[in-house]
């Protein structure tokens, strides 16, 4: 990640999607572990569903677990998208990897001016939205969803 924290190359505020099933949130935990590592300085934020949000309140390297909106169903309308836009721009993040992705998600990242958005690049419908697309063959019988979603951060 080249994204500047005060001129140092490093983000201040990193974070990662994953809106979905409780085993494929533990299946990002190395992910969160291997940023932290890397980044030991930035808050690192996830955005899941409530029902996984206990699985990472007590990480360690976890400044808060943001609980997604539109799978909550707060997030039916126009107007409604616009304040989760916003609520996300509050945060004033530098980066987010999406381990998950789907349209949804990359337009609130984009709409929420993060500046460097990272995910599958294989996904052609929303590639153009990210500026960091990473392909993402998730065809590969023989590799683990862990070394899947690290590809994310090679």
């Amino acid at each position: 990640m080249s994204v500047s924290e005060e001129g140092s190359g490093k983000p201040k505020k990193i974070l990662i999607v994953r809106p979905d099933a409780i085993g494929d949130v533990v299946l990002m935990i190395p992910i969160l572990n291997a940023v932290k590592r890397t980044y030991p300085e930035s808050q690192l934020f996830t955005l899941q569903q409530s029902y996984t949000k206990p699985l990472l309140d007590n990480h360690p390297d976890i400044t808060e677990v943001l609980l997604d909106w539109k799978k909550s169903g707060r997030c039916r309308s126009i107007s409604e998208f616009l304040d989760y836009v916003r609520y996300i721009k509050s945060f004033k993040f530098d980066v987010v990897i999406f381990s998950y992705l789907d349209t949804f998600y990359a337009w609130l990242a984009y709409f929420a001016g993060i500046p460097h958005r990272i995910g599958d690049g294989n996904k052609f419908p929303v590639r153009f939205l990210l500026n960091t697309p990473i392909p993402q063959p998730f065809r590969q019988l023989l590799r683990h969803e862990v070394e899947q979603n690290m590809v994310l951060l090679k």
